[in-house]
């Protein structure tokens, strides 16, 4: 059971290497923020930053997926969770709050132009809420729920598990294909354009991902057989001198 939920979890393209490897391209990554926030971002516009921090809490560290910032303002951590943590909404404020520390300076004024986002992919269910349907978007309010900060602070939760729920056909499809590598052969021939091409980016990448992993296990392979071949021939070697002694 517990393999078969582990089986569950596993994101096509988001384990941690492939995830950070894939959207540190900007041409893929300024399609997902686009799709995301509703707002067209050119690659051009995408400035990659350090995705480590060290946070003032008892020396915890905070270590981002991808840290991006926007030149028009727009300081963003991208995350792809897993699975699922005790804690989980507590962890995305506290990420929350190491991203706007690290651009705090001492004696600086705590007023500023930018607009923090945390976006956190989720694989699991009932990760932060249990009537989670497929988004939810958090911002800072008060007591009669209205925005505080002119919406400068949000942390927006997609659960891939139900995309079901997702009435925008693009990002419906497009998140589709992150959780599974069927939906990105499914939309090679889709109808829409922007959809096609970004199956088809999937794909090259998914492809060149599994042509890389058969040339490292041949390599592997070849540098075991040679180390056996070498081993046996020492032994031979070896096993030589003591019948030449005798």
């Amino acid at each position: 059971k517990m393999e078969q939920e582990e089986k569950e979890l596993n994101l096509s393209l988001t384990n941690d290497a492939l995830f950070k490897d894939y959207y540190s391209n900007p041409d893929n990554l300024s399609v997902l923020l686009s799709l995301i926030l509703g707002i067209k971002i050119l690659p051009d516009e995408i400035i990659y930053e350090n995705n480590e921090i060290i946070s003032l809490a008892k020396g915890k560290k905070t270590r981002f997926d991808l840290r991006i910032s926007l030149v028009n303002n727009y300081d963003i951590d991208l995350e792809m969770q897993n699975k699922n943590e005790i804690a989980f909404k507590d962890r995305a404020i506290y990420y929350m709050s190491s991203l706007i520390m690290s651009n705090l300076k001492s004696g600086g004024d705590y007023r500023t132009n930018k607009y923090y986002i945390g976006i956190w992919l989720l694989n699991t269910p009932s990760q932060v809420y249990k009537d989670l349907k497929y988004m939810k978007v958090y911002t800072i309010s008060d007591e009669n729920n209205e925005e505080l900060i002119e919406n400068k602070y949000r942390i927006i939760f997609i659960d891939l598990k139900k995309l079901e729920y997702c009435d925008n056909i693009e990002i419906k499809e497009y998140l589709s294909m992150i959780k599974s590598n069927d939906n990105i052969k499914r939309n090679l021939y889709s109808n829409n354009i922007f959809i096609k091409e970004a199956a088809v980016n999937m794909n090259n990448y998914t492809e060149l991902s599994k042509t890389i992993d058969l040339a490292l296990e041949e390599l592997r392979q070849r540098l075991d057989y040679n180390t056996s071949r070498n081993e046996a021939k020492e032994e031979g070697i070896e096993e030589g001198k003591k019948k030449k002694q005798k």
